[in-house]
């Protein structure tokens, strides 16, 4: 199964508004059109809850929980 970077689903959960103007530039100048932001660990949940992105970029430090303990709970709620 070929995947092109064009098809990818990335959420960014970053609190910071320009950084996360930034990542989206950038991943827009690789043909990733198909972005998402939040910017705290609980608004990332429940956007996976309507479905599991392809890539997610998350910050460490967010204001309810670390990225560490993001992927903690991203590992039981998806893989459950």
């Amino acid at each position: 199964m070929d995947i092109h970077l064009n098809d990818l689903n990335v959420l960014i959960v970053e609190p910071s508004r320009t950084q996360q103007r930034i990542i989206e530039r950038e991943l827009n100048s690789l043909s990733i059109d198909k972005i998402d932001s939040v910017t705290t660990a609980s608004e990332a949940l429940d956007y996976i809850k309507m479905g599991v992105p392809d890539l997610i970029l998350s910050a460490y430090y967010l204001s309810d929980m670390t990225g560490n303990e993001l992927l903690h709970t991203l590992r039981e709620l998806v893989f459950a």
